[in-house]
């Protein structure tokens, strides 16, 4: 493309023909870059979806007493993260009333995690803690996992 000479004196009237030669190299411009299309877009979505993963897993029913109990859960629909995780962030939701329960996670990989889920003690008057079996119902896990980037 040609080298352009578009200097405009202040106060002066605008050149009509300085004008046209920018309104032309624009277009040569344009006619010669390179052009995004979806399909890019859509790389780059599957490129983000490498690297995050969020959903929800139903446990369904859990009966917890004095130790954790795992579970496993496995990434919706089969998707897998491009490294192991670096962090998993999550939420567990219950239609029981009377749930109190901790999680804490034990093991990752690219397909899915290991939760542990477990009952929280009370106390009693003589000071010994109580960790008696409870079901709890409608269990669902929601998360949000990142790969790591050290790829």
């Amino acid at each position: 493309m040609p080298k352009l000479n578009l200097t405009f004196d202040p106060g002066a009237p605008l050149d009509a023909s300085k004008l046209q030669q920018l309104v032309t190299y624009l277009n040569e411009l344009d006619s010669q870059t390179f052009k995004l299309t979806s399909e890019v877009g859509s790389l780059a979505n599957k490129n983000v979806a490498l690297r995050l993963i969020s959903g929800t897993y139903t446990a369904g029913t859990l009966t917890l007493a004095g130790s954790a109990v795992p579970v496993e859960v496995t990434f919706e629909n089969g998707r897998t993260l491009i490294t192991e995780p670096s962090a998993v962030l999550t939420t567990l939701e219950t239609s029981s009333a009377t749930a109190d329960v901790t999680c804490y996670l034990k093991s990752t990989n690219q397909r899915g995690f290991t939760i542990m889920v477990n009952r929280i003690a009370g106390a009693t008057a003589k000071g010994s803690t109580t960790a008696g079996t409870t079901t709890i119902q409608n269990v669902k896990i929601h998360y949000l996992a990142l790969a790591k980037l050290d790829i």
